[in-house]
């Protein structure tokens, strides 16, 4: 089991590493104090902050509302509740910063709202479908069907709210994917914006994320990479990638993952990385992409729960005609980052830990190959080659006999 731990005090410092996340954990941690108000935007659900789980890549305890239970979160995925006063009531229609569905509101308790989807049957009389904090939803106004024309006789101006009373803005992603050649000019700018969005938006991790697929989508779809000497995508984000400040696998994680979404005509955002993936062995057909990802939703929508990545492997597999595939070892062995990006080979055998560091990856990854051969986990091929050493020792030829043995003795000291 990983150790845990709860603390009041300001997480530790690390050495600044571009390619790690740990800073940025430990960053968002720090703005954090116990009993702070959070909204983890990929669950849709708010909670408590109530601590840090302490670990080379931290994650932060959360006790959410919904459930009452405390679950480690990736801090990255989360954000503070801004202190905004809100009009929002039961009754009201509403709309949720970065999507474009619109919620019938049915409670309103404690800054959050109990929702349910306006094209729903009956909403008010439906269970609740999900709880919103009040300050992520905008209020749609509607005219009021029964206002006469030729009674109004002179519009007033709407009163300009104080700066501080203003609602947040919605932060949507454009919509011009298509269109004529970038010039590098505007490639420039759009790299530019995916810049600030990431700096300035901390608190809106999921739109800047979502903004740098779309910027990447754009520049692909209107051969922006062709102003900077480049034939293809793929060869713009290798030879360029520094110009965006990211590593270059994850933008091409984030490329491949809203080409794919704009090919299916879906919204850009609406696809994690890891579900996009499934769906790469049907890129070449976008008519099976749609059909893997209808047949994922319905089969979700039938138990009442959100779409996973597993039901979209099972129905491009079954689409495709797949094979099941290979059941995962459980190991208690992995690579393991220490500070200063360091890493380093866990191995745990009967209680104890044996780290393999950097001198030794050769080993470790020699262990690691020869395991996946013969589908065995690392450790029970470890303990195989250590019995067979001591039967050598011992004159024993069957290493099982030496693990019989030790078992004998482990229960006659017991």
């Amino acid at each position: 089991m990983v150790a845990t731990t709860v603390r009041k005090s300001k997480c530790k410092k690390f050495e600044r590493n571009p390619e790690d996340t740990r800073e940025r954990r430990l960053e968002i941690l720090n703005s954090f104090s116990e009993g702070t108000r959070v909204f983890c935007e990929p669950l849709m659900r708010s909670g408590t902050y109530i601590g840090y789980q302490d670990l080379p890549m931290p994650d932060a305890w959360v006790k959410f509302d919904d459930k009452g239970l405390t679950e480690p979160i990736n801090p990255l995925n989360l954000i503070a509740f801004p202190a905004l006063e809100s009009d929002i009531k039961a009754g009201d229609e509403v709309k949720a910063n970065d999507f474009d569905d619109i919620y019938k509101v049915i409670h309103v308790e404690e800054g959050q709202a109990q929702v349910r989807r306006l094209d729903s049957p009956n909403p008010d009389n439906n269970p609740v479908e999900r709880q919103l904090p009040v300050w992520h939803l905008t209020k749609v106004e509607s005219e009021p069907s029964d206002t006469k024309v030729e009674e109004i006789t002179e519009v007033e101006a709407p009163e300009e709210k104080a700066p501080e009373e203003k609602a947040p803005v919605a932060l949507q992603i454009p919509n011009d994917i298509d269109g004529a050649a970038l010039s590098k000019e505007e490639v420039e700018e759009l790299i530019e914006r995916i810049i600030d969005n990431g700096e300035a938006l901390k608190n809106f991790a999921l739109f800047a994320k979502n903004f740098t697929r779309y910027a990447l989508v754009k520049i692909d779809a209107r051969e922006g990479y062709k102003a900077f000497g480049c034939d293809s995508m793929s060869a713009f984000l290798e030879n360029h990638h520094s110009l965006f400040k990211r590593a270059y696998s994850s933008l091409q994680k984030e490329w491949q993952a809203g080409k794919l979404e704009h090919s299916m005509g879906l919204k850009i955002g609406t696809l994690p990385e890891t579900q996009a993936r499934e769906l790469y062995p049907l890129r070449d057909n976008i008519h099976d992409c749609k059909k893997a990802w209808e047949l994922a939703c319905e089969v979700a929508e039938s138990e009442n729960r959100r779409v996973k990545a597993a039901d979209i492997g099972a129905a491009v597999r079954e689409i495709a005609q797949l094979p099941e595939p290979p059941k995962k070892i459980r190991t208690k062995c992995g690579w393991v980052a220490g500070p200063n990006a360091a890493r380093h080979y866990k191995v745990s055998l009967h209680g104890q830990e044996v780290n393999l560091h950097d001198t030794y990856d050769s080993t470790a990854r020699t262990i690691i190959d020869l395991a996946e051969a013969r589908k065995q986990a690392p450790e029970e091929l470890i303990i195989q080659g250590l019995l067979g050493k001591l039967g050598e020792v011992l004159g024993v030829g069957n290493p099982g006999v030496v693990a019989a043995a030790i078992s004998f003795l482990q229960k006659e000291a017991a």
